[in-house]
């Protein structure tokens, strides 16, 4: 796992825009002040932190580092009493990118529904105040109702309808043995996935799409860990508006060089031909159409 599991390990909650901000909301197992108000230079949603935590007094720590050339406020928040659950709530807070980004550093499945959806309440009204607190522009998300945790579904390769949709011809299904794909539903969030299923089991291709935030960390990530993606075909675009960089990824798996397991069955142009493929139809859904 590697970088993984210390960057980006866990399942994505929740992506908002506002203004000229970048905030990143995880669950870590730091260790310690009491909360208040001003915690994170009132940026911290003291409140749907309490909720979060079942309207438990909460304490919480923070620092000033530099990531990536962006200052950053690191802040954090969890139950008072319950330090040994290792679970927190983290605010990043960089006032000089273009949006907000939420993630839960934990496993999702490890989280009620009412969990996540105070994850998600905890991200959009930290970034509202943030937002008030450096003069930003644009609209502000609201408050939500609910947060989609549709399972993956796996399907035929010919009825794909969601994340997969129009990725495979019927002569690439049948030349490379894709039998089956894993995908969620299609829509707007800012990354996206879709796995193509080969007979022998965990052979697959993974295609990923990034936008906005999520594809400058990934290709930070990409770029400071090289070895994680070796053998990977990548692909990055220009998006109009607010969105910025486009970023899309495709990967076998099990890898190529791995002493067992399936050897690669996409070859050069197969994967570019998959990526490009997937990049077309995941951006002209985000309104980043590829040239």
């Amino acid at each position: 796992m590697g970088r993984r599991a210390e960057a980006a390990a866990g399942a994505l909650v929740l992506t908002l825009t506002a203004g000229r901000l970048i905030r990143g909301f995880g669950l870590r197992d730091d260790d310690a002040s009491e909360v208040s108000a001003d915690t994170c230079r009132g940026a911290l949603a003291v409140e749907e932190a309490r909720a979060f935590f079942g309207g438990a007094d909460l304490g919480s720590d923070g620092n000033t580092a530099e990531w990536v050339g962006y200052q950053t406020e690191y802040c954090s928040a969890w139950a008072r009493g319950q330090e040994s659950s290792g679970v927190r709530l983290s605010l990043d807070v960089r006032p000089a990118a273009a949006h907000v980004l939420a993630e839960a550093r934990q496993d999702i499945e490890e989280l009620s529904d009412a969990q996540v959806l105070q994850v998600a309440r905890f991200a959009t009204e930290s970034a509202r105040r943030a937002a008030q607190r450096f003069g930003c522009e644009g609209p502000l998300g609201q408050r939500p109702p609910t947060v989609d945790r549709t399972p993956w579904q796996t399907r035929p390769a010919a009825q794909a309808r969601g994340t997969c949709r129009g990725v495979v011809s019927s002569q690439d299904a049948a030349r490379l043995q894709i039998v089956t794909v894993s995908e969620k539903p299609d829509g707007r969030a800012l990354t996206e996935e879709c796995a193509l299923n080969m007979p022998a089991e965990g052979h697959h291709i993974r295609l990923n799409a990034y936008y906005g935030p999520s594809a400058q960390h990934e290709m930070y990530l990409d770029g400071r860990y090289p070895g994680s993606v070796k053998g990977a075909v990548t692909q990055s675009h220009d998006c109009k508006g607010s969105l910025g960089t486009a970023y899309f990824k495709f990967e076998e798996f099990p890898k190529p060089e791995a002493e067992k397991g399936a050897r690669s069955s996409a070859g050069s142009e197969d994967a570019h031909r998959l990526l490009t493929a997937f990049a077309s139809a995941s951006g002209s859904r985000h309104g980043c159409p590829l040239a």
